[in-house]
């Protein structure tokens, strides 16, 4: 604490930096339920340039002759960057549907009771989105330090201890946000289970877990809830946002290239963040979209019968005489 406080001391614009950072954090952290891509960058991006920060001050690296752990610096500063840059640009899938404009929109089609009949609705806890979102940008940084630690704990006996707890969290926290992406993946395949559907809930997260065969299930668990997922709004002419089934893809291909990519350095880092990024956008657009289905039928099913009596013949009531009614009644 006593190095960070001599640093604002020595340079002033540090502490407004930090304060900025904070205040986009925090905006982040608000819109991430609406804007899930940019806000996950802002997010990520922040931490880093903080993490990059502490490194530089509490790790001491000039005894090593390759500098490598100073190449890792400007590599989290550079990746840093990038992910600020696609944050303004607002990285976004191109044929998202938008919600609003479609759940104020006449249901059009959408067929309530046939759909009802063979499924039951099924929505995704924002929270739980919201856990691994939290998780994952907390993971990186202690499994980074760990990292860290591990290079300099044979020069500083003192940090084993520290290495062994942050090791600990690193693990407990990357375990339950597995966890959460899983359940998050099941409920995916849980709202679209109807007599098209390529596989159930149950055997979309078993087979992951098969060793060799994983390598090919991954495809059909992720890149193939896309391509149901969108046939099943087709289908039932559900007004829904349809998932990225190239973005779906690209995801699966990664996973599968980071057999490789996770043993070569500097790369590893780039890959982990940008893996990292993926995944929490796929999460985010398969909340949204099992939600939009969710809050369709749940609205079809207690709003109440309108009748429209345009085109209905009136109904005319003959004059009569009635003694009992009040002066100028039937005039």
């Amino acid at each position: 604490m006593e190095t960070i406080i001599n640093v604002y001391q020595a340079y002033h614009w540090l502490i407004a930096f930090h304060l900025l950072m904070l205040v986009v954090l925090i905006y982040a952290a608000v819109q991430i339920g609406k804007h899930p891509g940019p806000s996950v960058c802002v997010i990520t991006a922040v931490i880093l340039d903080f993490g990059n920060f502490l490194f530089g001050l509490f790790v001491h690296y000039d005894n090593d002759p390759y500098q490598i752990l100073e190449h890792v610096r400007n590599s989290v500063s550079l990746i840093s960057s990038i992910l600020l840059f696609i944050a303004i640009f607002g990285w976004r899938s191109s044929n998202q549907i938008s919600y609003k404009e479609n759940l104020n929109a006449s249901l059009g089609d959408f067929d309530i009771n046939n759909l009802s009949a063979k499924i039951n609705p099924v929505n995704i806890p924002v929270g739980w989105t919201i856990t691994v979102t939290v998780l994952n940008i907390l993971a990186y940084p202690l499994w980074f330090s760990v990292g860290a630690m591990a290079v300099t704990v044979s020069e500083n006996d003192s940090l084993t201890g520290w290495l062994v707890v942050t090791a600990l969290v690193a693990l407990v926290t990357s375990i339950i946000g597995v966890v959460f992406t899983l359940k998050i993946l099941y409920r995916g395949w849980l709202a679209i289970q109807d007599e098209h559907a390529r596989t159930t809930p149950e055997k979309a997260i078993g087979f992951l877990f098969i060793p060799v065969y994983n390598l090919y299930w991954i495809f059909v668990a992720w890149a193939g809830l896309a391509k149901n997922f969108n046939s099943f709004i087709s289908r039932y002419n559900i007004p829904a946002r349809r998932l990225s089934e190239g973005l779906f893809t690209t995801q699966c291909v990664l996973l599968i290239a980071g057999i490789i990519l996770n043993r070569i350095p500097v790369i590893d880092i780039i890959y982990v963040i940008v893996i990292s990024i993926i995944i929490l956008v796929i999460l985010w657009n398969i909340t949204r979209a099992v939600n939009d289905v969710y809050a369709c039928m749940t609205r079809s099913q207690t709003e109440p019968l309108s009748i429209n009596l345009a085109n209905e013949t009136p109904i005319t009531e003959e004059k009569t005489d009635n003694k009992y009614a009040p002066p100028g009644y039937f005039d």
